[in-house]
């Protein structure tokens, strides 16, 4: 991908309306959310996407609803108005967005984000299973040189079945070798999947001492599964609380609520039982939220499965904020538990 000069940096994506300065219906801005009017409270997004406008792999077809721009530039924009004062930025494998030949995964832009709000934007990098097991420690290396602050491991797509091959094996030298280097180590993968739960297990037990934050609740909810069989995927994802280097994101409300219908964050009332167990399971120092914008933006629901969400943007940045400090506002959670999701674990964990 093109290096874009430092003069066009501050500028990008302002010409063009994306998913975050995108109104919601009927013009909405915020709505009775503004964050002036309710006195938000100290608040870092742990768990947010980005790509430029446009920025695809030829003839490749971006995801429905995601064929808009999310630039560094618009959400820092919506960001600051909300009231939140830094993001996680976490590299995504999104099929359609262009690889670079030195890793495997393009990170120029999430570099560029961080360059241009260096005390706003923290990044989390990805290492592809391309660049082979003898090439992860440089790969990482080249992060932390970057200023990353930690890598992803995607189980879903980075992971063989049989926990045999080259993906795996990749995976495995990323999470010891992060851990060797103080890097924090993001785990995706669905805790439902008996093969992403023993992975995850494989891997804490291989390296101990690695930080560790199991993104969006462990994807514990397949879309057409029973209410039994949620419980007992959340109940695996709670035993994680076991391992003391182990951080839960309660991110991606909407992958994990019932309710699957509406754009509003304030509908997934059935989260809220959820964090206060992952809160009581790992105390609120290892519990840190995210919005995951800008699929949070989107209507209606998205668990594993449930493929047939509705790809249209239907709320605000400003709602997605507000509407998750109001539910948890309401919640058994104490007024310090609750900075900690917003604030400081975050801050312990990302160096801020």
């Amino acid at each position: 991908m093109p290096k874009r000069k430092a003069s066009d940096i501050m500028g990008c994506g302002a010409s063009a309306e994306g998913a975050y300065l995108k109104a919601a219906p009927n013009g909405a801005a915020g709505g009775d959310c503004q964050a002036s009017a309710r006195g938000t409270p100290v608040m870092f997004d742990g768990h947010i996407h980005l790509w430029p406008d446009a920025d695809w792999v030829p003839g490749a077809v971006p995801q429905k609803g995601l064929e808009m721009a999310a630039t560094f530039a618009e959400f820092h924009e919506k960001a600051t108005r909300a009231g939140v004062v830094g993001a996680l930025v976490v590299t995504h494998n999104f099929k359609w967005v262009k690889c670079d030949a030195k890793d495997g995964t393009d990170h120029s832009y999430l570099c560029e984000a961080i360059q241009a709000f260096p005390n706003f934007f923290r990044g989390i990098g990805m290492v592809s299973p391309l660049v082979g097991v003898d090439s992860v420690e440089s790969v990482l290396q080249r992060f932390c040189d970057l200023g990353f602050v930690g890598v992803r491991i995607n189980l879903r797509d980075h992971w063989e079945r049989d926990g045999q091959g080259p993906m795996a094996d990749v995976a495995r030298a990323t999470f010891a070798i992060a851990g060797k280097l103080g890097m924090v180590v993001g785990l995706y993968g669905m805790v439902y999947d008996a093969v992403h739960l023993s992975a995850m297990h494989e891997l804490l037990a291989l390296a101990p001492g690695t930080t560790v934050v199991i993104d969006h609740f462990g994807c514990f909810r397949e879309a057409g599964k029973s209410d039994d069989a949620h419980e007992h995927a959340f109940l695996s994802l709670l035993d994680f609380a076991k391992y003391p280097k182990v951080h839960m994101k309660v991110s991606g409300w909407k992958r994990v609520s019932s309710v699957l219908g509406g754009a509003r964050m304030s509908l997934r009332t059935d989260v809220v039982r959820c964090v206060e167990r992952v809160v009581a399971a790992f105390t609120s120092k290892r519990t840190l939220w995210g919005s995951d914008a800008p699929l949070a933006l989107l209507d209606g629901g998205m668990p594993p499965g449930h493929a047939a969400y509705q790809a249209t943007i239907g709320t605000t940045y400003d709602e997605v904020c507000c509407d998750t400090d109001i539910l948890l506002t309401a919640s058994t959670l104490s007024a310090e538990e609750r900075a900690d999701l917003y604030y400081g674990t975050a801050k312990s964990l990302f160096r801020m």
